[in-house]
C-alpha cells in the first residue's frame, strides 16, 4: 500500500506548492480581473438605479460589454429620461464605488450609433455647467457607453453610500475613509492561500473520483481492484487469476455491494438456465471466491439463508 499512497502524496504536495506560488506568478493577472469584474458590478448598479429612477423594476439591464476602456450599458426596453436624472445616477453610482471622478459618458442610439448626448465629469468640473440641463430626450433605444480614465483602478465600494448620494458627500466620505489605513489588499492576500488551496484540493479530489470512473470496467472493491477484461484482481502487490464464471459472479455481488442478491437471480444472470446441477455448483463457486478475497480484510461473502449472498465491503 506504500507503494501506491507515495505518488499520490506527491501529487497533492505538488498542488500544494503551485496553490502559494500561485499569487506571486499571478498577481497582476488576477488584479486585472478582479478589477473588469468590480466594474462591470458597478456598470450593471447605474443601469439598475437608472431604471429605479425611471419607475421601471421589471426590465433587465443586459450583459455589460467591455470595449478596451469603455463599458457598454444596454437595456432590454425603450426609455426617455431626463438628462439631470441621468446625471445624478451616474455620478452618484460611480462616486459611490470609489472610482476616480474623471469619466466620460455617451449615450448613443442602439441602430444608428449615434451620440445623442454625452457628459464629462471630472474633479474640476461644476455639474452646474454640464449640457443639456433640463432638455427631456424622447423614448428611444439607448446604450451608455462609459469611459473611465483610470482603469487600473479597483472599484472600492464607500460604506454608507446610498443612491441619490451627491458628488460632494460622496467625496467627503470618500476623504474620510482615506484617512484610515487600508487593510483591504494584506487581507486579500492572506486569504487568497487557503482558498486558492481549498480550489485546488478540490481539483484533485474531483480529478482523483474522475479517474476512477472513466474505466468502467475496472471495479474498486476494498483495498482492491478488479480488471473485468483481464480477469486480474490485484491487491497491494499481489495478483490473482479469475476464470470466466468467477470474473461473472464477482460482477453480480458487486452491482448491488453491501445489499443481498437472491439465488435464483445469481443463477439466472451466470449460468442461465444449464439444470439443476449448476445450483450445487454455485456454492462451490462462492466458496472459491472467497478463498481469492481472503487476502483483503475488508471484503467478504456472506450467505444469507433462505435468500442468497451478499457480498460486504468495509
Amino acid at each position: 500500500m506504500r507503494n501506491r499512497i507515495w505518488p499520490q502524496t506527491s501529487r497533492v504536495w505538488g498542488v500544494v506548492v503551485f496553490s502559494l506560488l500561485l499569487p506571486f506568478f499571478a498577481n497582476g493577472t488576477t488584479e486585472e480581473m478582479m478589477n473588469d469584474k468590480h466594474n462591470r458590478v458597478v456598470m450593471r448598479m447605474i443601469g439598475h438605479e437608472l431604471l429605479n429612477c425611471l419607475g421601471d423594476r421589471e426590465s433587465r439591464v443586459l450583459p455589460i460589454e467591455r470595449e478596451e476602456d469603455q463599458y457598454r450599458i444596454a437595456f432590454e426596453f425603450e426609455f426617455g429620461f431626463d438628462p439631470d436624472d441621468m446625471i445624478s445616477v451616474v455620478d452618484g453610482v460611480i462616486a459611490g464605488a470609489n472610482f476616480p471622478a474623471h469619466y466620460f459618458v455617451e449615450v448613443l442610439q442602439c441602430e444608428s450609433e449615434k451620440m445623442v448626448y454625452s457628459f464629462e465629469i471630472s474633479n474640476t468640473l461644476n455639474l452646474g455647467l454640464l449640457p443639456c440641463e433640463g432638455r427631456y430626450m424622447p423614448i428611444d433605444c439607448y446604450t451608455l457607453l462609459i469611459t473611465i480614465m483610470d482603469p487600473a483602478v479597483i472599484a472600492k465600494p464607500i460604506i454608507g453610500w446610498k443612491p441619490g448620494m451627491t458628488q460632494a458627500s460622496v467625496r467627503e466620505n470618500a476623504g474620510q475613509q482615506s484617512k484610515s489605513p487600508s487593510l483591504l489588499s494584506s487581507k486579500s492576500t492572506v486569504l487568497a492561500v487557503p482558498v486558492l488551496l481549498l480550489i485546488a484540493f478540490g481539483l484533485y479530489y474531483s480529478r482523483q473520483k474522475n479517474s476512477s470512473e472513466v474505466d468502467p470496467n475496472i471495479l474498486l472493491l476494498g483495498s482492491s481492484s478488479f480488471d473485468r477484461r483481464t480477469m486480474t484482481l490485484t491487491y497491494q502487490d499481489q495478483q490473482v487469476q479469475f476464470s470466466n464464471k468467477e470474473a461473472e459472479l464477482l460482477t453480480v455481488l458487486h452491482a448491488t455491494v453491501n445489499e443481498p442478491v437472491e439465488r435464483a437471480e445469481i443463477l439466472h444472470k451466470v449460468w442461465g438456465d444449464e439444470g439443476d446441477y449448476v445450483g450445487r455448483t454455485l456454492d462451490v463457486f462462492i466458496s472459491k471466491l472467497r478463498k481469492k478475497l481472503e487476502p483483503d480484510s475488508s471484503l467478504s461473502i456472506i450467505n444469507i439463508r433462505g435468500i442468497g449472498y451478499k457480498l460486504v465491503v468495509e
